[in-house]
């Protein structure tokens, strides 16, 4: 059987964003934002759809943002 996708379950216009942003483990802020809008998608919606979807998945948030910073959380995969 062909191994499930890491991002299985979430949803289809999520996934390139995500892509990009697991390349790194830190952003800014205003990084995430701009690529978020080259994607078509408004950084807030993504980052509360990845995170929810990342929680029932490994039981996480992908995503931690910390005022201008935002942590890529790829140890939980």
């Amino acid at each position: 059987p062909e191994p499930e996708s890491l991002t299985a379950g979430l949803p289809e216009k999520y996934r390139a964003f995500l892509d990009v942003a697991m390349t790194q483990s830190q952003w800014s802020l205003q990084e995430l934002e701009a690529t978020a809008g080259t994607h078509h998608l408004k950084w807030d919606d993504a980052f509360d759809a990845i995170n929810h979807w990342s929680r029932g998945r490994f039981g996480d948030p992908m995503l931690v943002q910390d005022g201008d910073e935002v942590w890529v959380q790829l140890p939980i995969i």
